[in-house]
C-alpha cells in the first residue's frame, strides 16, 4: 500500500508542479519528497526505511 501511495503522489506531483510554475531544476526533488511523504503517512517511517534499505547505495 505504501508503494502505491508513493507512486500516486509522484504522478500527481509530476503533473501538478509544472502547472504551478516550479522550475525544472527542483521538480525531481519535490516529486521524490511527495512520494516519500505519502509513503510515510500511509505506512509509517519504520516501514519506509525498510523499503529504502532494499535499494543499492
Amino acid at each position: 500500500m505504501a508503494i502505491l501511495a508513493a507512486m500516486a503522489a509522484a504522478a500527481g506531483a509530476a503533473r501538478a508542479l509544472p502547472s504551478i510554475g516550479v522550475g525544472e531544476d527542483v521538480r525531481p526533488w519535490l516529486t521524490l519528497g511527495a512520494a516519500v511523504l505519502a509513503a510515510t503517512l500511509v505506512a509509517g517511517w519504520g516501514r519506509v526505511t525498510r523499503i529504502l534499505e532494499l535499494f543499492p547505495a
